[in-house]
């Protein structure tokens, strides 16, 4: 409960300790059902249903053939990056009875997504940084519309593990350290539009752009930072939210970002002034926090 922010409260565990997962598992919430993405030895997508907030309790899961941390729910379809594997759809009509539907091939890992209600953004492990635009409204198998893959030498290693939209641009973060920015008024031609400073970070793992601003959290204990977006074709590094284990993701809602710090649960910092953001409220989880979606 983060009704008010700088007193979250823990309402509510499933344990997912049987579906053990490692790295950053996905979340993505439909109604009153909470379809989580795990990693590990056997790689699954559960649902859980969460009507009763205190009482969450399982629903249903099926295998996927691998998983890269990440999950979005378009009408009756889950879409799951699945690394190598590509990425695969999930019919997730009944939560009770999920099934493996089919899988579009991608080149390369398929690491992230982002669904912005009509296109879907998929991250693909790349020396050169490579991304798909995908048309996904419809739901059921997606219709490639663009892509884009960048081959200036001194970002070879820019590999993008993360994605997210604000506007007409699509920020990307991965093993550059830096944030860069493309241009995606037309989808199916996106251009590579800006690149922030290097931030000092060890790899770029999750983005979440919002407003005038995008909070990027990497792996390592360096915490994520929070960089000024109000324009995107300048973007500039404010500050940093330093945590003492990794910043495996992050949801911004009025003022406050939420992030998730693996072992040491979620923190909520103050970004009304994004220059100097201020912890100001956090609650110890079970196992590692490596997601987070806020419904309201």
């Amino acid at each position: 409960d983060v009704s008010t922010a700088t007193a979250p409260v823990e309402v509510g565990v499933y344990d997912t300790a049987s579906q053990w997962t490692a790295g950053r598992a996905g979340v993505a919430i439909v109604g009153d059902t909470a379809f989580v993405s795990t990693r590990g030895m056997n790689p699954e997508v559960i649902a859980i249903d969460i009507s009763d907030s205190a009482n969450p309790s399982l629903v249903g899961s099926v295998n996927v053939p691998g998983q890269e941390g990440g999950i979005r729910v378009v009408n009756d379809t889950a879409f799951v990056p699945c690394g190598l594997s590509g990425l695969h759809l999930v019919d997730v009509s009944t939560p009770s009875a999920m099934t493996l539907q089919s899988e579009l091939a991608l080149p390369n890992q398929v690491r992230d997504l982002y669904w912005d209600g009509s296109e879907l953004y998929t991250a693909n492990n790349s020396l050169y940084g490579l991304f798909h635009v995908l048309d996904a409204s419809a739901g059921g198998a997606p219709e490639r519309v663009g892509a884009f893959g960048y081959y200036t030498f001194d970002d070879a290693m820019g590999v993008y593990d993360a994605l997210s939209r604000e506007g007409d641009y699509l920020f990307a973060g991965g093993s550059s350290n830096r944030l860069h920015v493309f241009d995606i008024s037309d989808p199916s031609a996106p251009a590579y539009a800006a690149r922030s400073p290097v931030l000092p970070h060890n790899k770029l793992e999750h983005v979440r752009a919002a407003g005038d601003i995008a909070i990027v959290c990497a792996g390592g204990p360096t915490g994520a930072s929070v960089v000024d977006i109000s324009d995107p074709l300048a973007p500039a590094h404010l500050s940093d939210l330093v945590l003492s284990d990794d910043a495996k993701s992050s949801a911004i809602h009025d003022d406050y970002a939420y992030v998730c710090a693996r072992s040491r649960g979620l923190n909520v910092y103050d970004i009304s002034s994004p220059g100097s953001p201020v912890l100001v409220g956090g609650v110890n989880t079970l196992g590692f926090a490596t997601d987070i979606v806020i419904e309201h």
